[in-house]
């Protein structure tokens, strides 16, 4: 409790930051400083091959401990966060059946109880954990964030560094190891994984309707442009004039036409032709590195796209007129009505939403910026749900152990589950869709600056004014240039990014 006075002091410090919020590299872990054993070091092999007992002692018993997570919610319906955390009973369902197998290995594993979490709604968790640090209350063991909201808690005070927590080695294959140190600097307060399938299947993918496809180009196969390294942002360009249709006859592109490109959020175009919000220095110390040529010719290319091209659509345009229908939360929904060609969006959502399309689509990477570029890129959701322990927790002990033994069993069941048979198996039309996860997979790729792009646009505890946002304002204002939206905020991201980063550095050093 000592810690978490002193962590709380440091809080009311940062008071005034939190009351400006409206909207309420790394180290490896040194597993011999830890409280209990680890029984190996490292662990190599295949998902199926590692079991909780390869690397957390087999004597470890917390006599029927209840481990006590809160779980900010997701806008969809189809709320994953919740999901892939908690199965009250065993299903049919390939997924809710290995998160039940998962958590019911981990009880017997380490004698604790998982109960069902408590919820939160998007943009509460702060606010929620606030409250709890405040009363010093121990309510809950470990929170599972919504990212894009609630990162900045860290920089907050609100959350353990894993470094000091028994049995969390986030260096394992079963943690997505290179996603959390690019999350991370002067600690690491947050992990994720094949622990959720937002992370699992939360990257972002470009969808082909088949029937539209052929309608235009019957002799030219999609996979093989993807496999010469040809699917670019032009060539999306160049096929989505063809299939446009004027079908309400009013001279402009709008929902009731056959378009061929809607969006709803342009920046995830930007990813795939190799934005990068910041880079690393020699130290590993983050910096700001969005405005360059190449962001502002990505820029360029795309901003150019949407104004001059027949079949471009910004389906959030509509949302006053009788056709739309909350679209823009819902890409699938649109896409599955057959009137697109292409929708770029994330794989986890988007499937579901997919299930009873008449039309058979085709899966893809997103687009490079051209064909110079060396591979196809992609982006984790930012909704990719993140694990924290509050700094109030009693129970560090049990509650890491619980969550290695998570990400084990996640690793071994509810990966191949979702990822195998759900994704590549359940949800897709042909084996080549199969081919094509793997490539986005293998391109997942993030910066510091984009997990933390809520902190640095607004401030920390803040959210709707990330730094990613500059591009879908540059695309709804359209008067201007990303270089000088950039220079109009650059004193509040320089302001914002030093004091989030200067906290970490403070709280590394235990001042």
């Amino acid at each position: 409790m000592k810690k978490v006075t002193m962590l709380f002091a440091s809080f009311l410090v940062l008071s005034s930051v939190l009351c400006a919020c409206g909207d309420t590299g790394t180290t490896p872990v040194e597993t011999g400083a830890q409280t209990g054993t680890q029984t190996t070091a490292a662990v190599d092999g295949e998902p199926q091959d590692i079991l909780i007992s390869d690397v957390l002692d087999e004597s470890l018993d917390f006599g029927g401990k209840e481990v006590r997570f809160i779980v900010e919610m997701g806008w969809s319906g189809i709320d994953q966060m919740y999901r892939t955390l908690y199965a009250e009973e065993d299903t049919p369902d390939v997924v809710d059946s290995a998160v039940y197998q998962r958590n019911l290995a981990v009880q017997e594993a380490l004698n604790v109880k998982i109960v069902e979490p408590k919820t939160v709604d998007p943009k509460s968790m702060i606010g929620a954990v606030e409250k709890v640090i405040r009363s010093g209350d121990d309510v809950y063991d470990a929170v599972a964030a919504y990212q894009a909201y609630s990162i900045s808690g860290s920089a907050l005070g609100y959350f353990l560094n894993y470094e000091d927590v028994p049995y969390v080695d986030y260096k394992q294959p079963y943690w997505a190891t290179q996603y959390i140190d690019e999350m991370s600097y002067n600690g690491v307060y947050w992990v994720t994984g094949d622990i959720t399938t937002l992370y699992t299947g939360g990257f972002i993918g470009t969808y082909v309707n088949k029937r539209l496809w052929d309608s235009i180009a019957p002799d030219d196969n999609i996979y093989d442009i993807v496999r010469d390294g040809k699917w670019t942002i032009d060539l999306m360009r160049e096929y989505s004039q063809q299939v446009y249709l004027d079908l309400n006859n009013n001279g402009i592109t709008d929902i009731p036409d056959q378009v061929g490109m809607a969006y709803a959020f342009i920046d995830m175009y930007t990813f795939g032709c190799g934005i990068n919000y910041t880079s690393r220095d020699a130290d590993g110390r983050p910096v700001l590195s969005l405005m360059t040529e190449r962001t502002a010719n990505i820029w360029e290319k795309l901003s150019h796209m949407i104004e001059n091209t027949n079949g471009i659509m910004n389906i959030n345009d509509y949302q006053n007129t009788p056709e739309y229908k909350d679209w823009g939360n819902h890409m699938g929904l649109y896409f599955a009505e057959g009137n697109c060609l292409f929708i770029t969006n994330t794989l986890c959502y988007t499937f579901e939403e997919l299930r009873d399309m008449k039309d058979d689509f085709y899966l893809i990477p997103c687009a490079k910026f051209d064909e110079s570029q060396e591979q196809y890129l992609t982006q984790i959701t930012d909704n990719c749900t993140i694990f924290g322990i509050p700094i109030t927790s009693q129970n560090t002990e049990s509650t890491g152990a619980v969550l290695e033994a998570m990400a084990i069993e996640s690793y071994r069941v509810l990966r191949p589950a979702y990822y195998e048979t759900a994704l590549k198996e359940k949800y897709t039309r042909n084996e080549e869709s199969s081919e094509m996860i793997d490539i986005i997979r293998s391109s997942i790729t993030t910066d510091f600056g984009l997990i933390y792009g809520e902190a640095i646009g607004g401030g920390i505890g803040t959210s709707g004014s990330g730094l990613f946002r500059i591009f879908r304002t540059a695309d709804t204002d359209g008067t201007d240039t990303i270089t000088s939206l950039y220079e109009k905020n650059s004193k509040k991201y320089d302001s914002n990014f030093a004091e989030l980063l200067d906290i970490f550095d403070a709280q590394a050093s235990g001042t």
